[in-house]
């Protein structure tokens, strides 16, 4: 039988058209080129090219969203934004711990499309028709492709196994107890949740007034609380609160001291728990209120800690536990039965916020009973985060015992059925007091409008509220965004940044206006320097007198080489979907990894990245289990820790396990053949001046066996590398290891490091950080340094009134300038003078100072001259911006900034004007506020050191033997420095004779005299008489 010809369906696909290719189309066809060659040159129906035709207005208008990768059919505008606030509001879902399924989030879509739509003009049919957006099963298959979140969205299916998955962990954790041999006083659950502190219901004429009021943002009062109680109700933890604001205004007009709060107070800009916060609530209020609940109530000391699987909790929290806390257990709940089985979740949370409305109540119907304040004026006017504070307290005090037991009913009923309630039920239910109360005050409040508030402390954020988090989002966003720069934009561009971030603060101040700091203390160290009378000499003065628009001082992350980027070897490149510790949104990026950074593109194409991570600064790379697995989910991520952030790849089990291995390869290259005088360790100490005449018993071992490195302690990081923490093992020594990774730099530039680490070797001075011993391996050089307290910069940030007073200005740059004149000597040039880069050898008023981070330093003759840019934007000197030659006159400028900022607390740059025209120029202003508190010898000193013309700028010594500085207390100061250094080398004896006549004549009081032992043992250290010529880094003698 023949066989029948069977005649087969068309199995092509259909041919979708993206938008490029739709736009190039229509502009083709502007250009004039014919419907019929179109369809001929694109292969497509000339119907097809028709359709393109005539909806190319909306074509032309749509932007794809950001990270968006996918576009497969022509999506309105509105779509786009409707799933841009789709995804932030699954972002904080996730950080609630919620489930998530395929029908919750096609509801949410559709209701903020619909949102979307009402303030939207209606433009056409079918952008104004609501049917026009269904949230079907294909879009939200499609949703989860563009978006990277199908790891963590479930089906509804599988919602209806949440039941039989909690019944099932009843059993087992009720075994587990058993095996445990816990009671119902060591076992806690914690939980966390949102609170609107400043809220009332909706019915309300505050309410009402409220939202008629322009910029009302309601996200602006919440703040998020983490709860904590054992089974049997007896033991109530002290919660952690995360707000918007660190200092709020009313905590300085309350004097409200953070660490004797009711609370432990945590802040960042959205108001919630991170996992560091967690972390540090764990250890520093948990463990220890605990372990001191067990002792005095003679238990065995062992805790249990019930959690659910919320992004804010480590998945490995054990491991982050103090030692002497160690007898904390945390068991995680099983995903998706939080609401079902978490005690917090049983009425516990929802009766604390009933209460704080109770109580809430009760202070404003006190206020305006027993003050002349309305209602509408308390709360508008005297009602604030200070007061919440109170109420937050008394609320949470007033969770009863049986409250919180009764909560265990479900996850642990044998621990419910021990208490035996003796109380008896209130009379008056918690929501008629609150009724009552309302009325009392003139309220139209009713059960139902409390029973609503309550609910809508944990209901669905409104399309309004996404919104404004979507903004903040945005904003943090655009800060970490960065392009590749060529060395001509570098400067402008980072003194443009400095004005950016000016504007973002002076932006956050307004939105905050009523909560943060306003005041200026008066308790700053009192000036004991006589100060010249400025009415005088005011025409002298270049004082301005509009309000100060100056850009506010702030630290400066890094020091930025002016080099051309470099195209380094790729790696491993591919897409990935991340998250951070700081921000749980998942994003998807094109993923690339070269021999220098790790790289996130917008898409595989472009150059444009959304974030460059350099190697440099991955503190390890883990690859570890998630607690939170579905079927989706391959439960596995990749952990990248670096200083600052913590980011989570997650993808399938075999991609994460080859992009771990390719990044450790890229962290350790694969090793090459030592050198004859490396140790069986692998390192060799570089031995150089004194230490290359004299053999060293120890210079021969590892550096492992001399010194004990912290990877947790970072200190910072400057050029070329990590500094961590770490410790002489012999003599328990503190000291700062600086870890340089060679394999990532090229040829020239190792050994200019070599170069820059011999010159620091060579330098002994008290005032310069001493570099103790070099070690080197194939792969890395060590650098081991004195270990400090902390910089000038922090000292200068963290002072009362945001700056320091004349004499504590003065006594830290005549240091600085000491330590100048012995590099000038020697013919080295710092070329990267700011505060951060003076560290502090106490947390005292008068420290010592040391300068230190020599990468940008230079050897340059007293007439000679450098042109390569070096430095920070914020201290270059005129000469550098221009790309003319410069010298050691070029420290000067930099310290002339330094003092400015000192004694200001901001740069001299005017926010208003170009940051580049303003340094060439010189063209710097003095506001009176706070320059007509400051003496004219400090400006007149600032002025010759920001000086345009090199040959006219302070010289070192002409500053030395400036009147500002030539005081009898800086002085004094110094010689009470040096006593306690044991060192002379501010002062010389010469000068003793002269300040003791002063002194005398103006009738001062003597300085605290030196005991004649100490005196008899100070080393005087002699400065080179003549400058140093050659320029190769052999310097002469320093005697001690």
């Amino acid at each position: 039988m023949d066989r029948k010809k069977v005649c087969k369906k068309s199995s092509a696909k259909k041919k979708m058209m993206s938008i490029e290719l739709k736009r190039e189309i229509i502009e083709k066809h502007e250009q004039g080129v014919r419907v019929v060659d179109l369809s001929r040159q694109y292969g497509r129906s000339t119907s097809m090219v028709c359709s393109v035709l005539k909806r190319k207005e909306s074509i032309k208008s749509v932007t794809p969203a950001k990270g968006l990768t996918i576009i497969s059919k022509l999506r309105t505008t509105l779509h786009e934004n409707m799933e841009k606030l789709l995804m932030v509001w699954v972002t904080e879902k996730q950080l609630q711990g919620d489930t998530l399924t395929q029908t919750i989030i096609c509801e949410k879509a559709r209701a903020i499309y619909g949102d979307l739509l009402k303030q939207t003009p209606q433009t056409s049919i079918d952008e104004a028709s609501e049917e026009s957006f269904k949230a079907s099963r294909g879009w939200f298959e499609n949703f989860k492709k563009r978006s990277g979140i199908h790891s963590v969205v479930r089906h509804g299916e599988a919602a209806s196994s949440d039941m039989k998955a909690a019944e099932d962990y009843i059993k087992t954790f009720s075994n587990l107890i058993k095996a445990q041999g816990c009671i119902s006083q060591q076992v806690f659950n914690c939980d966390e949740t949102g609170l609107f502190w400043k809220k009332m219901p909706n019915r309300t004429y505050i309410t009402a007034e409220e939202k008629m009021m322009p910029g009302h943002k309601p996200m602006k009062d919440r703040l998020t609380l983490a709860l904590c109680a054992n089974a049997s109700g007896d033991c109530k933890i002290k919660p952690l609160l995360v707000y918007h604001s660190e200092n709020p205004r009313a905590f300085k007009s309350h004097k409200i001291l953070k660490e004797k709060l009711q609370v432990m107070w945590r802040s960042n800009p959205k108001a919630w728990v991170t996992r560091k916060f967690f972390v540090e609530w764990v250890n520093l209020v948990f463990g220890p209120t605990v372990k001191k609940y067990l002792q005095e109530n003679n238990l065995p000391v062992q805790a249990l800690l019930i959690l659910d699987n919320a992004p804010a909790h480590p998945p490995n929290l054990e491991d982050d536990i103090l030692e002497e806390l160690k007898f904390i257990k945390v068991l995680y709940l099983p995903p998706n039965t939080t609401p079902i089985l978490q005690p917090m979740d049983q009425q516990v949370i929802s009766n604390f916020k009933k209460l704080y409305t109770k109580h809430l109540f009760r202070r404003c119907f006190e206020v305006t009973e027993s003050t002349n304040l309305t209602l509408r004026e308390f709360w508008k006017d005297h009602f604030n985060i200070a007061i919440c504070l109170q109420i937050i307290d008394q609320a949470w005090l007033g969770v009863t015992t049986k409250t919180l037991t009764s909560a265990w009913k479900k996850l642990w009923p044998e621990a419910v059925a021990e208490r035996i309630y003796e109380e008896l039920e209130p009379g008056v239910s918690v929501e008629e007091e609150i009724v009552s109360l309302g009325k009392s005050m003139g309220l139209e409040v009713e059960e139902r409008d409390v029973n609503e508030l309550i609910e809508e402390y944990t209901q669905e954020l409104t399309t309004e509220e996404i919104q404004e988090l979507q903004s903040q989002q945005h904003t943090e966003v655009m800060q970490e965004i960065g392009f590749e720069e060529s060395e001509e934009e570098v400067i402008s561009t980072n003194c443009e940044n400095l004005k950016n971030a000016s504007s973002e603060n002076e932006s956050e101040k307004g939105d905050h206006i009523d909560e943060e700091s306003g005041e200026e203390s008066d308790t700053s160290i009192e000036k004991q320097i006589v100060q010249p009378d400025l009415q005088d000499d005011e025409s002298k003065i270049p004082v301005h007198e509009a309000s100060s628009n100056n850009i506010p001082l702030q630290r400066i992350v890094q020091s930025i080489k002016h080099t051309k980027g470099r195209n380094y070897k790729v790696l491993k490149e591919g897409w990935l979907v991340h998250h951070t510790n700081r921000e749980g949104m998942r994003k998807r990026h094109f993923w690339r990894l070269d021999t220098k950074n790790m790289t996130l593109f917008q898409n595989d194409t472009t150059s444009k990245y959304y974030k460059e991570i350099p190697l440099s600064e991955i503190l390890s790379v883990e690859l570890s289990k998630q607690n939170l697995c579905t079927e989706q989910n391959p439960g596995y991520y990749v952990e990248l820790r670096t200083a600052n952030v913590d980011y989570y790849l997650t993808d399938d089990i075999n991609i994460l396990k080859a992009w771990e291995t390719a990044i450790r390869q890229a962290l350790m290259p694969v090793d090459t053949p030592k050198v004859a005088n490396q140790t069986a360790h692998g390192s060799k100490e570089v031995p150089s001046g004194a230490q290359a005449k004299k053999e060293n018993p120890e210079q021969s071992l590892d550096i492992s066996l001399q010194y004990q490195i912290f990877p947790d302690e970072v200190l910072g990081s400057g050029q070329f590398g990590i500094v961590y923490g770490g410790v002489h093992r012999t003599s328990g020594r503190g000291v700062a290891i600086k870890v340089i990774d060679k394999m990532r730099f090229p040829t020239k530039q190792e050994a200019q490091l070599k170069n820059e680490v011999q010159i620091l070797q060579n330098i002994h001075h008290p005032g310069v950080v001493n570099l103790e011993k070099m070690f080197e391996t194939v792969e890395r050089i060590f650098v081991v340094m004195e270990k400090l307290k902390g910089d000038m910069l922090e000292m200068i940030l963290s002072s009362e009134k945001g700056r320091l007073s004349e004499r504590i200005t003065k006594f830290l740059i005549y240091q600085i300038l000491m330590a100048l004149k012995h590099l000038h000597l020697k013919c080295i040039v710092h070329c990267d003078l700011k505060p951060e880069n003076v560290l502090l050898s106490s947390d005292s008023d008068f420290p010592q100072v040391k300068l230190c981070d020599f990468g940008f330093a230079r050897i340059i003759g007293e007439k000679s001259f450098r042109r390569s840019v070096v430095g920070t934007p914020a201290y270059l000197a005129p000469e550098v911006l221009k790309n003319k030659g410069y010298n050691r006159s070029l420290d000067m400028w930099s310290v002339g900034v330094i003092v400015y900022v000192s004694l200001s607390g901001t740069f001299p740059f005017n926010e208003e004007e170009d940051i580049n025209d303003q340094i060439q120029n010189a063209a710097f202003m003095y506001p009176p506020n706070p320059w007509k508190e400051i003496s004219t010898p400090a400006i007149d000193l600032i002025s010759n050191l920001l000086q345009v013309k090199t040959r006219k700028r302070f010289t070192v010594d002409k500053s030395l033997s400036h009147n500002w500085l030539q005081d009898y207390q800086t002085w004094c100061d110094l010689r009470r420095l040096e006593s306690e250094v044991g060192t002379r080398y501010l002062t010389h004896q010469s000068d003793d004779a002269r300040w003791e006549l002063y002194r005398k004549a103006h009738n001062l009081e003597p300085p605290p005299p030196v005991p004649q032992e100490v005196e008899e043992n100070l080393m005087t250290f002699d400065y080179p008489l003549e400058p140093t010529r050659n320029s190769s880094g052999i310097f002469g003698r320093v005697r001690l």
